[in-house]
């Protein structure tokens, strides 16, 4: 997948979910604004600003964007931007045989459960919060 060049690398976070805006304050204490921008898929012209990208793609894992439009998505998106400071070169262990495959399935189903302990705790707002599968659409 591919978008439009960055003049820094961005990573696009679902921002109507408490689990999700936890997470990146995590990031951002590791990771600056000058080195990466943060961006919330509930920004009105993130699907613009993002050719390519659909909002469905985007309500189903987090992605970076690297400075020349390349896109790596879920637990590749992660790597990618912890990759930008020294704290990277541990996570890669994660992309090694075997580990690749049972980080990337954590975290789908972290993705596809993020709604459902968050949302009573913290409250979830905004349309995103009867994403498919997440048990909240009642």
């Amino acid at each position: 997948m591919k978008t439009t060049k960055q003049p820094r690398p961005t990573l696009i976070f679902d921002g109507d979910c408490p689990f999700c805006r936890k997470w990146v304050k995590r990031l951002q204490a590791v990771l600056h604004e000058e080195e990466l921008t943060f961006r919330s898929l509930t920004e009105e012209s993130i699907l613009t600003d993002f050719p390519g990208i659909s909002h469905e793609s985007l309500l189903n894992s987090l992605h970076f964007i690297a400075t020349d439009g390349s896109v790596k998505t879920g637990m590749d998106a992660i790597v990618a931007a912890l990759s930008l400071k020294n704290v990277g070169k541990a996570s890669r262990v994660l992309r090694l045989p075997g580990l690749r495959e049972m980080s990337d399935a954590a975290y789908r189903v972290i993705a596809a459960r993020r709604f459902r302990s968050e949302h009573r705790k913290e409250g979830c707002r905004g349309k995103n919060c009867t994403v498919r599968g997440a048990g909240l659409e009642d």
